[in-house]
């Protein structure tokens, strides 16, 4: 699509602006929709989420999947 500016990657680790102790890994994006995977439950469904309800996680993966 023309003018979607990719805010996040597949792969980044993110989390929701209103819940921002529940991290989630961003599994793929469709349009202005990133579908997320809960870390902590990685059985969950994908949840679907618009770039401007979601943040940015800024720390080394490694650190956060080995907890």
């Amino acid at each position: 699509m023309v003018g979607i500016d990719k805010k996040f990657e597949e792969g980044d680790i993110v989390y929701e602006v209103t819940s921002p102790q529940q991290l989630m890994l961003i599994t793929r994006q469709q349009g202005s929709l990133y579908y997320c995977k809960r870390i902590e439950h990685k059985n969950d469904r994908l949840t679907a989420f618009m770039g401007r309800d979601l943040k940015g996680f800024h720390a080394k993966p490694e650190v956060i999947l080995n907890k």
